[in-house]
């Protein structure tokens, strides 16, 4: 694997955001008690953010997949972006704390992650026999970005979290408890239709040869389509041009 402990950082950029050219790493703990990435034996994961590209990390005996070693604690995690999938090894967690290792601290703001936790274990969280879930923070990655979260004790049997899709930052470890799977990802709202259209004065009077320009806003203010076409019923009378000037 990839030692990470307590004090010291790890950061993973990607190639690219198109999954076939983004580079992959693989970290597989080969010791026991070790973290794929992470603490080794007895040691608390440190600091680890991945931007991208395709990570898979599994722990080794009572290892988290990120996070901690055996009796060590998660550490700081943060995922932007990439396919992340974390295998907790016997009783640790997916990403959080080794074997009776408390959780730690995870924040997902984009990215499309996976995490298996062993027997007793947490996908996110505490490690068997831990005892605090630590925090999991999840937030929209950009606009008209959002995150689904599904959890459950495992692949076959889950639940979608309440208050999922994520439009805010929310602190839901309290809400994925101690499932052993956890499954989020990233997707992207399609901007709805145009509702209506206001206009800036709803009446107009003006001396002949003046002109003013008018302002049409159309609703909602994320439509798909903004664009206006400006018409007059009567030419004879008033004229109006592309830009809505009377």
């Amino acid at each position: 694997g990839i030692e990470v402990a307590e004090g010291n950082s790890l950061t993973i950029y990607a190639q690219s955001t198109d999954s076939a050219k983004m580079g992959s790493l693989t970290a597989n703990a080969t010791s026991s008690g070790c973290a794929g990435i992470g603490g080794s034996a007895h040691e608390n994961g440190g600091t680890v953010t991945i931007h991208g590209g395709s990570v898979t990390a599994t722990g080794g005996s009572c290892g988290a997949g990120i996070g901690g070693g055996d009796c060590g604690s998660g550490g700081t995690v943060t995922i932007t972006g990439g396919s992340v999938t974390a295998n907790g090894a016997l009783y640790g967690a997916g990403i959080g704390g080794g074997v009776s290792g408390n959780g730690g601290s995870l924040t997902i703001t984009g990215g499309s992650v996976t995490a298996r936790g062993g027997y007793n274990a947490a996908g996110i969280g505490v490690g068997s026999g831990g005892r605090d879930g630590g925090t999991l923070t999840i937030g929209p990655a950009a606009e008209r970005k959002m995150l689904t979260v599904i959890a459950g004790p495992n692949k076959d049997s889950v639940w979608e979290v309440p208050g999922s899709a994520f439009t805010l930052a929310e602190n839901i470890i309290d809400k994925v408890g101690n499932q052993a799977w956890f499954h989020s990802v990233e997707v992207t709202r399609d901007k709805p239709a145009p509702s209506g259209v206001t206009l800036n004065k709803t009446e107009l009077s003006l001396f002949v040869g003046a002109s003013e320009t008018l302002t049409a806003t159309v609703a909602p203010e994320d439509a798909s389509d903004k664009n206006v076409t400006w018409e007059s019923d009567d030419d004879t009378i008033a004229t109006v041009t592309p830009d809505g000037t009377v």
